[in-house]
C-alpha cells in the first residue's frame, strides 16, 4: 500500500500510468488474476514442463559456464524441494520408491502414485510410453518386449508392496 501510495503522491496534475508500475500490478491482479485465479495458476504451473533451466546450451563454452553459474542454484533449490517430498517417506516406502524412480526414469511419476494422483498402472503407462511407441512403430522385438514385461512386473511388485504397507489405496 505504501509503494502504491508513493506512486500516486509522485503524480503531478496529470496521472501518468507509465510511472506507476506497482499500481499497474495491483490493478492487473484485481482485474485479471482474482477473477480467474485457477486458470492463472495452471498457466504458471505449465511452465514446469518447459522451464528455461531445463534447456542448457552445449556451446559456446562461455555461455555454458554462464548458464551453469546462474542457473544451477535454482535447480539445486528445486532438487531440494523434491528431496523434501522424498524425505517424508518412511524407509519401507523409500526403498521401493528408489527402485520405481530408477525403473520409470522419473521422480514425479512414483510420487504421484504415493500421493494418490495416479495408479501404478497409469504411472507405468506414462513411464513406458516411448518404449511402447517404438514397438508399435518398428514392430515386435523380443528383447525390447521382454525388457518391458520385466519392468512392468517389477513395478507391479512395488505396487503390491506399497499396498501391503497401506501406503497407497486398494
Amino acid at each position: 500500500a505504501r509503494l502504491i501510495a508513493s506512486e500516486w503522491a509522485a503524480q503531478g496534475a496529470e496521472v501518468k500510468p507509465a510511472t506507476m508500475p506497482a499500481t499497474q500490478h495491483a490493478v492487473t491482479v484485481l482485474d485479471r488474476v482474482t477473477p480467474r485465479r485457477e486458470a492463472v495458476i495452471e498457466e504458471i504451473a505449465a511452465y514446469g514442463a518447459t522451464d528455461l533451466l531445463c534447456y542448457r546450451a552445449a556451446e559456446p563454452p562461455e555461455l555454458v559456464n554462464r548458464q551453469d553459474h546462474l542457473w544451477q542454484p535454482y535447480l539445486d533449490w528445486a532438487r531440494e524441494a523434491l528431496a523434501a517430498a522424498v524425505r517424508d517417506e518412511n524407509d519401507l516406502a523409500l526403498g521401493p520408491l528408489h527402485r520405481a524412480v530408477a525403473l520409470s526414469g522419473s521422480l514425479v511419476l512414483p510420487l504421484a502414485v504415493l500421493h494418490g494422483h495416479a495408479t501404478m498402472g497409469e504411472m507405468t503407462a506414462a513411464a513406458l510410453v516411448e518404449d511402447r511407441h517404438q514397438l508399435e512403430t518398428w514392430g515386435h522385438d523380443d528383447l525390447a518386449a521382454q525388457r518391458l514385461n520385466s519392468l512392468e512386473a517389477e513395478l507391479r511388485t512395488i505396487d503390491a508392496f506399497w499396498r501391503a504397507l497401506g501406503r497407497i489405496g486398494t
